[in-house]
C-alpha cells in the first residue's frame, strides 16, 4: 500500500463520509467478544439479510462495531444517527425490529433499555446511566465505526493529532509542559543513581 500525506488522509476522509452521507442511517452492531458468543454475528447477518430483501439496503448501512462495553446486554444494537439502543436482540426479533423502525419509523419498545432500578424506558444510548457518566477519550469511537474498516476512523478525525504534529511542529503545543516532563525524568535519573551509590 503506498504512504498516506496529511492531503491523501483528508481525501480520504472527504470520500468515506460522501459514501456514508448517501444512507438515511446506520445499524450498527456490536461484534465485540460478548455479543458475538451471544449471537452477535448471526444478529447481523440477518439483520442484513432482511434489511435487502425489504429494499431498504440503499437506505442503511449494516456495520458491525467493536465493543459496547454493556456485554450483559447483548447482543446490542443501536440505529444511527438518532442513537436507539436495542439489547438482548434474537434471531427471530429481526424482522418485527426492520418493520417497526426502519419502515413504519417507530421504536420497537420491547427490545429497548430498561433501567433495572426505576424501570424507565431509555430509547437513546445517551439516555443510559451505564452510558451516560463515561467520559470517552481513546474509546470515542466506540460503537460508531468498523474498526476492521479505516476509512471509518480517519472519517471521524482519526489521526488529526498527527497532523496537528505535522503542521505546527510545536512538540509543546502537542505535549504541554513537555520540557518539564523531561527535566523531572532527568532529575529522577539523578536521584535514583545517587541513591545506589549511596548503597554501596
Amino acid at each position: 500500500m503506498p504512504r498516506l500525506n496529511i492531503k491523501d488522509l483528508e481525501a480520504v476522509a472527504l470520500k468515506e463520509k460522501e459514501k456514508l452521507s448517501r444512507y438515511k442511517g446506520m445499524v450498527m452492531v456490536c461484534n465485540g467478544t460478548g455479543c458475538v458468543s451471544a449471537g452477535g454475528f448471526k444478529i447481523k447477518d440477518k439483520l442484513e439479510e432482511v434489511i435487502k430483501a425489504k429494499g431498504l439496503d440503499k437506505d442503511y448501512l449494516v456495520v458491525g462495531t467493536g465493543c459496547n462495553g454493556f456485554c450483559a446486554m447483548g447482543p446490542i444494537c443501536v440505529i444511527q444517527p438518532e442513537g436507539t439502543f436495542y439489547q438482548k436482540i434474537k434471531e427471530e426479533d429481526v424482522e418485527e425490529l426492520v418493520e417497526s423502525h426502519l419502515v413504519k419509523g417507530k421504536p420497537l419498545e420491547r427490545l429497548l433499555h430498561k433501567d433495572p432500578v426505576s424501570g424507565a424506558v431509555n430509547e437513546k444510548i445517551d439516555d443510559i446511566s451505564f452510558f451516560s457518566k463515561q467520559q470517552l477519550i481513546a474509546l470515542r469511537n466506540k460503537g460508531l465505526i468498523d474498526p476492521e474498516n479505516i476509512n471509518h476512523y480517519i472519517a471521524r478525525g482519526g489521526y488529526r493529532a498527527l497532523k496537528k504534529v505535522f503542521e505546527e511542529k510545536d512538540p509543546d503545543g502537542i505535549i504541554p509542559n513537555s520540557n518539564k516532563i523531561r527535566n523531572k525524568r532527568k532529575r529522577r535519573r539523578r536521584i535514583s543513581h545517587r541513591n545506589k551509590m549511596a548503597v554501596r
